[in-house]
């Protein structure tokens, strides 16, 4: 190796330290021990055999000017990554490092802060280049002015690490990233403050046109995100999110991950925790497989996660909250889904209070979504009205409307929730634990099936009551099509009015299996039972359990399902009908042909003022006909019908009591048949019992 010492009118770019020139092994020239002005580190420099293009800027490429060796070009030897502190950074929180950090970022696209360091910014850090990695080291940047971000970048290919980023309420936003292939990690972002745009924590937005891929969200720690609240939805200044991804086009090649974050206070008109949305003009694009999970999410005002998005899975969040409901007067699903297909939401922990659902998933009435999955999530039901919370009201812990195919499956609803299905088809409700405490009011049905929802099966549920629970119904029926089975309503101390209501609406379920331990009027109740399947092992209800239903009406049906033991008690008819008429049914029907019935209690029991032949119709064999005189009580003649022909004949008089008293008797005959003896005899003894009444004979 050759050493040359360096002449003094060599044009230098520091402090010198016995510099010299050095030929290296690979035949290049380097000049070593140089001292760094801002660092005060050993450096060299290697002379760049080909100048062209490259400006010198000082601090990475230095130009020199010898009499020995004429103009010569160098770059600083580096590891990679260039330190902000080469441009002259202090680091210190008091002096401006806007202009050294912008000008090391506008130039190399791998640069590196010092730990420790705090710096102290007037202008947002700015880029456009691209394939960039940022290495922060978990130093510090607080804005001291107001600026729209924080940090800025308008390219592709973007890596930040290890930032604490305090916006001071001086920035909208924290990290804001026009572009794709995005990763955000170890950060922390606190302070933002929307005020004439909507404020973030970390937003990406996709570059007009140009769909998302490869956007990798993790590890952050995101605090105190506000907005001006001008009290509209969608202004653009009333909306604070803690994460937004949001491109107009959809996700291509790989997905978004939005992982194992820290969110907490989003506050605004529309705070969310996690905003992640892939349409344009409200048409949700379908995208490559993205997820949100593993994050904790605390005190948002409108929303911990909404995602406007296709094939996301949203999973093992937890999600928290201590506002009051003043704050939460806007709030609407804990998690929201809108117009997304082949969404799964499972294993989050939600507390829902004063959101109006734990879970909400909605498509449009012209455009259902599909392949809904909610699955092992523990809810802690929404308020109804997003504004009160009152333990002793229904609460909501799930609704879905407007889903084809649909699997809501092994949750926990605690708190007095419910499950709401509206315009759903082809959808299982399964296997989950609904509690209500103590005072609980329900009165629209734990689980909840509208009349637009067909082929919904409902197996396997519980719903748990503690104290004096006592929803109206466990499952309040509108669909149409499917099973209802196995399904367990324990409010032991409540009192409902059924385990199961089928509405005018309900047609075509198959009821079997499931168990009251209520102090349930009916086991199932309402007008359309007749249109329903309902079998004997079902069980519970005081009145009408099993499955038995109890009619009113004045005939039997011709039309309709029913089962065997089903009841219609009739009502009195004075013209002809003098007792209550019951029928009971001995075979039932899935026909809808009305069943077979018989009579029973005194039926066709008829009276009047003449003789039966003539009077009544065609009554049926059996029927009894009292023949009572005008002012003669006593007078009776009893008949009963022997024939069943169709007409008004075949009458026989059972008895003929005559008007006879005690002391006018039949005119005497020669001979006498035993029961005439019979009767001699008790007239007899009944004189005899008249005439020591009246003491004209002696005992």
């Amino acid at each position: 190796m050759a050493l040359e010492p360096v002449t003094s009118d060599d044009v230098m770019f520091g402090p010198v330290k016995s510099a010299i020139r050095v030929i290296l092994p690979d035949g290049a020239t380097a000049i070593s021990n140089i001292i760094d002005q801002y660092t005060g580190e050993s450096i060299q420099f290697i002379k760049v055999a080909d100048p062209s293009g490259i400006s010198a800027d000082g601090v990475i490429y230095i130009e020199t000017n010898d009499t020995t060796y004429g103009t010569e070009m160098w770059k600083r030897s580096i590891d990679g990554f260039i330190n902000v502190a080469w441009f002259g950074t202090v680091g210190d929180g008091v002096a401006d490092d806007t202009s050294a950090i912008n000008e090391v970022a506008s130039k190399y696209p791998n640069i590196v802060f010092e730990p420790d360091k705090t710096y102290r910014i007037t202008g947002q850090i700015t880029t456009s280049l691209t394939k960039i990695q940022w290495l922060g080291n978990n130093c510090n940047i607080k804005l001291g002015v107001s600026a729209s971000a924080v940090i800025f970048n308008t390219s592709n290919n973007i890596d930040i690490q290890g930032f604490n980023i305090d916006c001071a309420g001086n920035s909208a936003t924290g990290i804001f990233i026009r572009g794709t292939d995005v990763k955000i990690t170890n950060c922390v972002i606190r302070n933002a403050m929307g005020t004439t745009s909507s404020g973030a924590g970390i937003r990406i937005d996709a570059l007009p046109g140009i769909g998302l891929s490869n956007i990798v969200i993790n590890n952050n720690k995101i605090f105190n995100i506000r907005a001006a609240m001008d009290g509209n939805n969608g202004s653009g200044y009333g909306a604070a999110r803690g994460i937004q991804v949001t491109a107009d086009v959809s996700v291509i090649d790989k997905g978004c991950f939005i992982q194992n974050n820290m969110i907490a206070d989003i506050i605004a008109r529309e705070g969310d925790g996690i905003h992640f949305l892939m349409n344009d003009n409200g048409v949700v694009y379908e995208s490559s497989p993205s997820s949100v999970s593993n994050n904790y999410i605390k005190n948002c005002t409108r929303r911990y996660i909404k995602i406007q998005a296709s094939s996301v899975s949203i999973h093992d969040n937890i999600c928290e909250n201590e506002l009051l409901s003043a704050e939460m007067s806007n709030a609407v699903h804990a998690i929201g889904v809108i117009g997304g297909s082949n969404v799964n939401v499972y294993n989050n922990k939600v507390d829902a209070r004063f959101f109006t659902h734990g879970i909400g998933v909605a498509g449009g009435s012209a455009n259902k979504i599909s392949n809904i999955n909610i699955h092992g999530n523990n809810l802690r039901s929404g308020s109804h009205n997003g504004i009160i919370w009152d333990p002793t009201t229904y609460q909501r812990g799930i609704r879905v409307s407007y889903v084809s195919v649909l699997n809501i499956v092994n949750n926990v609803i605690s708190n007095n929730g419910k499950i709401e299905l509206a315009a759903c088809d082809r959808g299982i409700i399964k296997g989950n634990l609904i509690t209500a405490e103590d005072g609980n009011s329900l009165t629209t049905g734990v689980i909840s099936v509208d009349q637009n929802c067909t082929y919904i099966d409902i197996i396997d549920n519980v719903g748990h009551g503690t104290g004096n629970s006592g929803p109206a119904m466990f499952i309040n029926m509108n669909g149409k099509y499917g099973i209802i089975n196995g399904n367990i309503a324990n409010y032991p101390e409540g009192y409902n009015y059924s385990m199961v209501r089928f509405s005018e609406t309900a047609l075509g379920y198959y009821v079997e299996g499931n168990r009251s331990y209520s102090r349930s009027f009916n086991m199932v109740a309402g007008p359309g039972l007749e249109q329903n399947y309902i079998l004997y092992n079902n069980q519970g209800g005081s009145q009408s359990g099993y499955g038995k239903k109890i009619l009113i009406g004045n005939s039997i049906p011709s039309t309709g399902n029913y089962n065997q033991g089903d009841v219609i008690i009739g009502t009195y008819i004075a013209s002809n009908i003098s007792r209550r008429v019951g029928w009971i049914c001995t075979t039932g029907t899935r026909n809808d042909d009305g069943g077979t019935w018989i009579p029973f209690g005194l039926t066709h029991v008829y009276e009047g003022l003449q003789d039966p032949n003539g009077t009544y119709g065609a009554p049926p064999q059996g029927s009894i006909y009292i023949r009572r005189g005008a002012g003669a009580t006593p007078n009776s003649t009893i008949f009963v019908k022997t024939t069943d022909s169709g007409v008004n004949t075949g009458w026989k008089s059972l008895s003929e009591t005559s008007s006879a008293s005690a002391d006018i008797a039949p005119a005497p005959g020669t001979t006498y048949s035993q029961s005439q003896v019979q009767a001699i005899l008790t007239e007899l003894r009944d004189l005899k019992t008249k005439m020591r009444a009246a003491g004209l004979l002696e005992g």
